[in-house]
């Protein structure tokens, strides 16, 4: 399993989400792009 290091400064909020609610989320180009290739938007 790969840890990854969360800088407590960068985000207000962390929290895991099950895949059908990525819809209802405000999300930047980026995360638009790897959502659309994965096949979940």
């Amino acid at each position: 399993m790969r840890t990854i290091e969360l800088n407590p400064q960068e985000f207000e909020e962390y929290r895991w989400i099950a895949i059908p609610e990525i819809k209802s989320l405000k999300l930047s180009p980026p995360s638009i792009e790897i959502f659309t290739k994965l096949g979940y938007l």
